[in-house]
């Protein structure tokens, strides 16, 4: 299985430390369990968020590279554990790399998606120190490096996008984009608005034991009321769901205790300070901040205000949905991830919403917001405008 290895945070700070298994580590220090998919130029880091697993993904994994079949699988198995061969789509045709030394234009999509510390295949350390989105990111970077990527669109959900940020500042020069989906500003921001809904699902969470109690608690945070409640052909939406989430669970297994702790200290602890967004929006790649209206878990309001702290380089999209708004509406988060990729690749160094140049013609829709390139420009519109 492929693997990458990282040092404990112990290390870190002192390489020949050696502590037994109960502790903060070990010598031989932890492993990353991580999947790629597709192949092309464009590289694309998905960074889940707290509690999940790289499965969270699939929905981004086949929009973008056509794919859900790991690549080297020789068991042929997809993200659901089913047997299927492995094909290419229309975006990962269409999404542009830029150009080869010749000037020949380049496509294709390679994805890499992973299983953060503490959850899934990868480690789970004991100790809350380990837990950090700091130490989170440099887990990430340790990936990269591992892969040999010099230039990476990085997008990270929820806790995944506060990794996301700190491995941005990390590696500036490496990142070709940043994409922030249902993210927050972490510390008391991680806290939900406190009504009857987000105290019902807190309280049915604690007393969840059962693989399929846990699909019922997650599946409500995830989703809002009125996409669980539609009937798909003859059976509600939410019974498919269940299905699927109880069977991912069966896969990857319920979290350990150790892990989760270790990822609400994480969230808790995180902090994006002044300097860090200073050094984000010097480096002038652009930045879409993604959020479900109807997310019950992390807050809209936090939402833009990060985004307004890394304006002008960054945009706002707002789209009907809840905490899993990359599943609720796919098409459009997803389309959403292709232009900004594509802006990217282009090496856009200036975009703005509401400022059309003299030489193009834009339509006023609310929400829309325009990249730039020259004469090139790549629109996203938020659902419904699609």
């Amino acid at each position: 299985m492929p693997y990458v290895n990282v040092p404990h945070h112990s290390q870190l700070h002192d390489p020949g430390g050696d502590k037994d298994a109960s502790g903060a580590g070990n010598s031989e220090g932890l492993r990353i369990y991580y999947q790629l998919f597709g192949r092309g130029e464009t590289k694309v880091l998905l960074i889940a968020g707290l509690a999940c697993t790289l499965h969270v993904w699939k929905p981004q994994i086949v929009g973008l590279c056509g794919a859900d079949v790991p690549n080297g699988s020789q068991d042929s198995k997809n993200l659901n554990g089913e047997f299927q061969e492995e094909k290419s789509s229309k975006v990962d045709q269409d999404v542009e790399c830029g150009t080869d030394d010749d000037g020949n234009r380049q496509t294709g999509v390679q994805v890499c998606a992973f299983d953060n510390r503490g959850v899934g295949r990868s480690s789970v350390p004991t100790s809350k120190s380990e837990y950090t989105t700091t130490i989170m990111a440099t887990d990430a970077k340790a990936l990269l490096d591992h892969l040999g990527w010099k230039k990476v669109h990085i997008c990270g959900h929820s806790m995944g996008g506060m990794i996301a940020c700190k491995l941005a500042v990390m590696v500036p020069g490496r990142v070709a984009s940043l994409a922030l989906i249902s993210v927050t500003g972490g510390g008391y921001e991680c806290l939900p608005k406190m009504n009857y809904t987000s105290l019902s699902i807190a309280f049915r969470f604690i007393r969840a034991k059962s693989l399929q109690e846990r699909a019922l608690v997650d599946l409500d945070t995830h989703y809002t009321k009125d996409y669980l409640n539609a009937v798909v052909g003859k059976v509600e939406r939410k019974t498919v769901l269940h299905k699927e989430y109880t069977n991912n669970l069966v896969i990857s297994g319920m979290q350990p205790k150790y892990g989760f702790n270790g990822h609400a200290h994480a969230c808790w602890m995180h902090c994006t300070s002044a300097s860090e967004i200073k050094c984000i929006r010097s480096s002038r790649f652009p930045i879409v901040v993604v959020h479900g209206k109807g997310d019950v878990i992390a807050q809209i309001r936090h939402g833009r205000n990060l985004a307004s702290r890394l304006s002008p380089l960054c945009q706002m999209v707002e789209l009907p949905g809840g905490h899993l708004v990359t599943h609720e509406n796919n098409i459009e988060a997803n389309q959403v991830l292709v232009n900004l990729i594509q802006a990217g690749n282009y090496n856009i160094r200036h975009f703005e919403s509401g400022n059309p140049l003299a030489d193009m013609e834009i339509k006023a829709e609310p929400y829309m917001y325009h990249f730039y390139r020259r004469r090139k420009q790549i629109s996203c519109f938020p659902s419904g405008c699609l």
